[in-house]
C-alpha cells in the first residue's frame, strides 16, 4: 500500500524500501538527507542505465560517510552492493576524501581534529598529515576523486565529486 501511495520505495524487490519525498508531508522527523536521496536517487538510476556502473550519493555523518542513496542493485557490474545505511571511514574512501576536500577550511580542519583525536590520522606534524593535504589540495584543484584499492571481492576504482544542494 505504502508503495502504490507513493510513500516507500522499492528498491530490491522485497529486500529494502525507501522512504519518498511523499513522506515529508506526513512527518516533521523526515530529515534533509533523506529529503536530498530521495530527490539524487532518480538521477543516480539514469546514470547508471547508461554506464551501467553502480552510483552512490554519500554524506557526511560525524567523522564518516554514509550511504544515503545506491544504484548497486540496478548494476549488472556492481561487484558489490552497498546498501543504504553503510557506513565508510573518510579517509580511505574516494567519497570521504572527495567531501573532505571540498569543505571550507574551517570544517575541515575540525573534522581533521576529530579524526586525529579519534587515532585515524597521525599527529599533526606527521608524514600521513602532510600527505593528506597535498591530496586533498589536489583533489579541490581537480574538483573530483578517484582511488584505487582493494574492495571485498574485486580491484576497483572509485570516483566521487562533491554535490552541493543549495543553502548548504
Amino acid at each position: 500500500t505504502l508503495v502504490a501511495e507513493g510513500f516507500v520505495e522499492a528498491h530490491s524487490p522485497g529486500e529494502q524500501y525507501c522512504l519518498t519525498t511523499k513522506v515529508r508531508e506526513l512527518s516533521a522527523g523526515f530529515s534533509d538527507d533523506q529529503y536530498l536521496a530521495a530527490l539524487a536517487r532518480p538521477e543516480l538510476l539514469t546514470v547508471t542505465r547508461m554506464l551501467r556502473w553502480p552510483v552512490s550519493l554519500g554524506m557526511l555523518d560525524g567523522s564518516e560517510v554514509v550511504v544515503r542513496a545506491s544504484t548497486d542493485e540496478a548494476s549488472p557490474i556492481a561487484a558489490d552492493r552497498f546498501s543504504v545505511g553503510y557506513r565508510m571511514p573518510i579517509l580511505t574512501t574516494a567519497t570521504g576524501l572527495c567531501l573532505l576536500a571540498h569543505l571550507d577550511a574551517s570544517a575541515r580542519e575540525a573534522l581533521l581534529g576529530r579524526l586525529l583525536r579519534g587515532g585515524g590520522l597521525r599527529a599533526s606534524s606527521g608524514p600521513d598529515r602532510t600527505a593528506l593535504e597535498v591530496r586533498l589540495r589536489d583533489i579541490r584543484s581537480r574538483g573530483f576523486c578517484t582511488l584505487d584499492r582493494r574492495r571485498q571481492s574485486t580491484d576497483a576504482t572509485s570516483i566521487a565529486v562533491p554535490v552541493h544542494a543549495p543553502g548548504c
